[in-house]
């Protein structure tokens, strides 16, 4: 099943194609209505404690696919940022989200996604209100349950349409939302719970790799990093400059009201000359169509390329409107269709036993 969508995270599968979209450009020019389940609002017992985001990345078991981080506070609330963000969840989305799970996704000041393939995924989102009292609500629409527990975690594993996801509240304002991921998950949580992972489960170097890649594009809104080979074709340019690429990063983050600053981390040795190849990549993209819908051409003055033996960065400063042109031409219905069956869980796959499927209700 790789690939579908039931295994699929929210945005990952969408950024797999946007990344592949200009490699290939270079190489062509070289359910239904439901209840809110808003969370009550009585007054707090107490203030909930978030988990630090490099607490909340540490928790993430080794075996990451594809990792995204963003800001969806930042994202919304920024104007060079929220067309983007429009694009990738607009209202319709989050109202599913907000009576679904009763998470005003706008409003995390966090949400990370890792993909581990055929072995599922996990969301990490934080900012949540109550995030507790949205497991139990999320769990009043599932039509089966298979594991219920408050103790030391709040938390309900069963099936939302045909899809088994996994919540979890790992305080009271982070929210685990998994699919598939029954190994990762039990690793993270004992990692959450007792400091240590469990001996099949520690990072490996791929983790640390990773780390050093979010370290070096800083702290943007949109972060997204492939810890691995993208096992490009070698009989075109991108693939032989590329060939001994061990991992790729890329992040936004806004520059002026209209205007956002990509930036392109690549990891591995780099064949001589790296640094006028990436040069040429990158006009031969700006000269494709898909360049001009995203107009790169129009940021090349803005350009920057800075190489080393075993790194490549490059950044350019894009219109808002070009991004956002372009990633509509490409990701707009792919996130759209990982979004919805992550969850409602409408597939046509075998799913449980039949159940009544019930909505997650509104607290009061």
């Amino acid at each position: 099943m790789s690939g579908s969508a039931t295994h699929t995270p929210l945005f990952a599968i969408g950024l797999r194609i946007l990344t592949l979209a200009f490699v290939s450009a270079a190489s062509v020019g070289c359910s239904g209505a439901a209840r809110s389940a808003q969370v009550a609002t009585t007054p707090r017992e107490e203030e909930p404690t978030a988990i630090a985001l490099p607490d909340l990345l540490e928790l993430l078991p080794q075996g990451v696919e594809t990792l995204m981080v963003l800001k969806p506070d930042v994202l919304f609330s920024d104007p060079a940022t929220r067309p983007v963000a429009e694009l990738l969840l607009p209202p319709a989305r989050r109202d599913a989200i907000e009576r679904r799970m009763g998470i005003r996704i706008a409003e995390l000041t966090r949400l990370i996604v890792a993909d581990y393939g055929e072995q599922g995924f996990i969301a990490l989102g934080a900012g949540v209100d109550r995030a507790p009292q949205v497991v139990r609500a999320i769990a009043m629409g599932m039509n089966t349950i298979e594991t219920q527990s408050d103790a030391p975690f709040v938390r309900r594993l069963g099936y939302l349409g045909t899809q088994r996801r996994d919540v979890v509240a790992l305080d009271a304002a982070t929210l685990l939302f998994a699919g598939e991921a029954g190994a990762h998950v039990a690793a993270l949580l004992t990692r959450a719970r007792t400091g240590a992972w469990p001996s099949s489960a520690a990072p490996s170097a791929g983790g640390a790799q990773l780390a050093d890649l979010m370290q070096q594009l800083g702290d943007a809104p949109m972060l997204v990093v492939v810890p691995h080979h993208l096992d490009l074709p070698l009989d075109t340019g991108p693939g032989l400059l590329l060939s001994r690429q061990i991992g790729l990063a890329f992040s936004i983050a806004p520059v002026a009201a209209d205007a956002l600053r990509v930036r392109v981390l690549i990891h591995g040795e780099l064949p001589p000359g790296a640094h006028d190849n990436f040069r040429q990549w990158v006009l031969s993209v700006a000269g494709s169509p898909l360049g001009a819908i995203v107009g790169i051409s129009e940021g090349l003055p803005t350009l920057r390329i800075q190489t080393e033996a075993e790194s490549a960065l490059v950044s350019e400063r894009l219109p808002t409107q070009g991004l956002v042109r372009g990633m509509s031409l490409l990701l707009a219905d792919r996130v759209g269709e990982a979004l919805d069956v992550a969850l409602s869980g409408s597939t046509s796959s075998q799913g449980p036993p039949s159940g009544t499927g019930r909505p997650a209700p509104a607290m009061r």
